[in-house]
């Protein structure tokens, strides 16, 4: 059997894995990821639960399903990943994986209470959203910072 395109030869080893990225993209990526993340769950949160805005609705007994769970420990794995993973790794292009992982599993809580708790549990849903949150504040990538002032993209020459 001929290949259709018989000119074309690809092979996996062909990819250019020395290929760097600069520095400066780096971090630039990584701070638009994160507000990107951050603010995307503040409008999610306002189109589909308006009802955390509202104090009165929070005061009162609160009820803890199980599947809460799942979200809290996702936030603990998302803060294990941004201050135990992260910090290990030597270089801004091995963090950025890392660190959207992190961001991820601290944002699926965030999502668990939106959408996956019912309407009658206000309360969970809104701890779960303000821990949710506070977690992905706490995932900013301080870190991540060039080098050198010429790599930075804030740096005016």
């Amino acid at each position: 059997m001929q290949a259709r395109f018989p000119n074309i030869h690809f092979k996996p080893t062909d990819m250019n894995r020395d290929k760097t990225v600069p520095e400066s993209q780096l971090v630039m990526t990584m701070w638009i990821i994160w507000f990107f993340i951050l603010s995307g769950l503040f409008v999610i949160a306002l189109v589909m639960a308006p009802e955390l805005k509202t104090v009165e609705k929070l005061a009162g007994p609160m009820q803890f399903p199980p599947l809460a769970l799942i979200g809290i420990a996702a936030v603990l794995l998302g803060l294990i990943m941004r201050f135990v993973v992260v910090p290990s790794c030597k270089t801004l292009q091995t963090k950025l994986p890392f660190m959207i992982a992190g961001l991820a599993l601290c944002e699926g809580c965030g999502f668990i209470a939106l959408f996956v708790l019912n309407d009658e549990l206000v309360q969970l849903r809104g701890l779960l959203f303000w821990l949710s949150i506070a977690s992905v504040v706490l995932s900013a990538p301080l870190y991540a910072r060039a080098k050198s002032k010429a790599a930075s993209p804030f740096h005016q020459s």
